[in-house]
């Protein structure tokens, strides 16, 4: 009785780390949803996109029968699925495989006429009508010794892998993580089923090391504001004062020529003089020599 309810309560213990961690197994494995299996039959490649958007990519072989999921066809089968199960973990590389349980025996990498299920296993489980066989048919994502055949459709139904990429692909994606098979080149399959990774988060510019610290609004002085000097008035020319003063009875203009113009704008006497002043002394001197031919004359008589 004693070690029966020992028994009950390490099962419960069991049951309670399994149902924390999503496990199906008493190897721990974790469902991660996060990572996404994508398969391009046209490619002949698998890839694994993290929950960073970052991607890892393997070369596969997937069923030379074609693409199917009819029963005894060993077509591989299209659509959306899921990993059901991990089988293998801490397995050495070639460990062999039958009925998903370890025979002990472990073949080296393109062993002669040698062809069984190494390594790991990954089981595959349909979600959809067009792959709901899967799980039943046993189609799976295990490890091949025939590696010289990866990149080509040789298997009979299953996704085969190299040792040491199959145990990458057990290490990054637990049970849970979706599947999804598609005849499509890798890209364009990635893209339809993938997420983009969403935009970096903007940043101020950081200031720069030799820049001055910014100045508080309260210690900034305040501007003193500038004037702008009044537009000077042009001085009218004379024709214009003197349009504007009267002319008196006679024609003349009205009051002193000078306190209408300036003493600057009127003409200096000097200077009218000295135009009339030469023929002032012409004409005084022309009959004094008038009078001097004549007395020549008369002498000459």
């Amino acid at each position: 009785m004693f070690y029966s309810a020992r028994a009950v309560l390490s099962l419960s213990l069991v049951a309670l780390a399994c149902g924390l961690n999503a496990c199906t197994n008493l190897g721990g494995a974790v469902a991660d949803s996060r990572n996404q299996v994508i398969v391009s039959v046209r490619d002949q490649r698998l890839t694994v996109v993290k929950a960073d958007y970052t991607r890892e990519t393997f070369a596969i072989s997937t069923s030379k029968f074609g693409l199917g999921d009819r029963p005894r066809s060993y077509a591989t089968p299209l659509g959306k699925m899921e990993i059901a199960g991990k089988i293998g973990a801490g397995a050495p590389a070639g460990t062999v495989f039958h009925g998903r349980i370890r025979t002990g025996e472990i073949v080296p990498e393109n062993a002669p006429g040698r062809d069984p299920i190494v390594t790991r296993i990954l089981r595959l489980r349909g979600l959809e009508d067009q792959n709901s066989r899967a799980a039943s048919r046993g189609i799976y994502i295990h490890g091949t010794p025939e590696e010289t055949t990866i990149g080509e459709p040789v298997s009979y139904g299953c996704i085969r892998m190299r040792s040491s990429d199959v145990i990458r692909l057990f290490d990054l994606v637990g049970v849970g993580s979706p599947v999804i098979i598609l005849d499509s080149p890798l890209n364009q399959a990635v893209a339809a089923v993938a997420p983009p990774p969403p935009p970096p988060p903007k940043t101020a510019p950081a200031p720069a090391a030799d820049a001055a610290p910014a100045t508080p609004i309260a210690e900034i002085p305040a501007t003193v504001a500038v004037q702008a000097p009044l537009p000077q008035i042009p001085a009218k020319p004379a024709s214009r004062v003197l349009s504007s003063a009267k002319r008196g009875s006679d024609g003349g203009w009205a009051g002193d020529p000078e306190k209408l113009l300036g003493a600057s704008a009127m003409p200096r006497k000097a200077v009218a003089k000295s135009k009339t002043q030469p023929m002032q002394v012409a004409q005084r001197v022309k009959p004094s020599a008038t009078k001097l031919s004549r007395t020549e004359e008369g002498g000459s008589l």
